[in-house]
């Protein structure tokens, strides 16, 4: 019984707002004039980035890099937690963070509609009849979407269908768009300058300059290591050279509680940026956490990403959408239902390709797929 009323309950929610949208549509489109495009005029853009995501705004770096060495403005609206990344970039010129409630998105957008933009970039799957009115309010001459022909608002429209297409092949027709090179797509993270001093100086007190770092956590519990697959990684990667030192990091709650082994260090400099450079200095990094698989690619520090084979939203193939597609770099993906019940054993030969004096010649991007039960 319980389960008919919620489903009756999720098809009425749907449906409400299946009808809130048209009502919006109707109120907004009916006011709306197209121009034609002139890519000379684009001189200010906004970049929707407000998903709060750490990874997405990573990756929208080289956007953010690209189209300021190009001469255009780029200003980015953020979520709180993501919002850092985009700060410390110097070819950022103002960043706004999105609000929770609809009154203060309200008030958000027609703040943003006084800056009068050339083009807002909606990278976003997901359209609410809240964030329709968002988009619509700040009135920029152009607005760039994803699979949005069917709306009005988005006069530029860029079809990306494939469920396995990787994140950034929409990076790339966006710059394509702007005539901008695309081809080599690349992160531009930029470090605080008293972060990485904090961070060298820590790296220097390590007995070995060899070392490696590993991130037990993500989002999800089903997406975090286990206490003793990472007591035996790092057991592992002591039987492949002795020499090296391994580094735990994380955020501080979850990494104080983390009981670990003597020889293991935890990252005692409580910022994301101090884990950011020890990536960049690591001989490897192992994380089942897409955050780290980027920094990874922005430094090309060798990488063993841990991923679950599974659907994410919009129906995308999460290990093919947001995959390491660097080189070197191992994913190790399974069809169980956690991380944590992927045999440490598994990751042995990609430990032994990165880690051995005679490895290196081999190293590429590779994928190793769990499929037992």
């Amino acid at each position: 019984m319980w389960k008919k009323i919620k489903y009756w309950n999720r098809q009425k929610n749907h449906l409400l707002r299946q009808l809130k949208l048209k009502l919006v549509r109707l109120l907004f489109d009916t006011a709306s004039r197209r121009t034609a495009l002139d890519l000379t005029r684009i001189k200010k853009v906004l970049i929707l980035r407000d998903d709060n995501k750490i990874g997405d705004m990573i990756v929208s770096t080289g956007l953010f890099s690209q189209l300021h060495a190009a001469g255009i403005c780029v200003d980015v609206v953020a979520g709180k937690d993501n919002a850092f990344i985009a700060e410390a970039m110097p070819q950022v010129n103002n960043i706004l963070l999105y609000p929770r409630k609809t009154g203060k998105i309200l008030k958000a957008a027609w703040q943003l509609r006084r800056r009068n933009y050339d083009m807002v970039i909606d990278f976003g799957d997901y359209l609410s009849p809240v964030y329709y009115s968002f988009i619509s309010l700040i009135n920029a001459r152009h607005t760039l979407g994803f699979n949005k022909s069917a709306f009005y608002r988005y006069d530029l429209n860029i079809d990306a269908p494939a469920l396995d297409e990787h994140v950034t092949c929409r990076y790339k027709r966006v710059l394509a768009l702007f005539g901008l090179p695309s081809d080599h797509y690349q992160y531009q993270l930029a470090v605080p300058e008293a972060g990485q001093q904090k961070a060298m100086e820590f790296i220097h007190t390590l007995n070995s300059q060899q070392f490696v770092v590993i991130n037990p956590f993500a989002a999800g519990n089903d997406r975090t290591l286990s206490h003793q697959q990472v007591v035996t990684l790092t057991n592992m990667i002591g039987e492949a050279d002795s020499q090296l030192q391994v580094v735990v990091i994380g955020p501080p709650a979850p990494l104080a509680a983390l009981q670990l082994p003597a020889p293991v260090i935890k990252n005692p400099i409580p910022s994301f940026w101090s884990a950011v450079v020890l990536v960049q200095h690591a001989k490897l990094i192992i994380s089942p956490d897409t955050s780290w698989v980027h920094v990874a690619c922005a430094y090309q520090t060798p990488l063993i990403a841990l991923y679950k084979s599974k659907i994410i939203d919009g129906g995308l193939i999460n290990n093919k959408v947001w995959a390491p597609n660097f080189q070197p770099s191992t994913q190790i993906i399974t069809d169980k239902q956690s991380v944590a019940e992927i045999d440490p054993r598994d990751l042995s030969a990609a430990l032994h390709k990165y880690l051995t004096p005679q490895a290196g010649s081999d190293q590429a991007n590779e994928v190793y797929k769990d499929m037992t039960a």
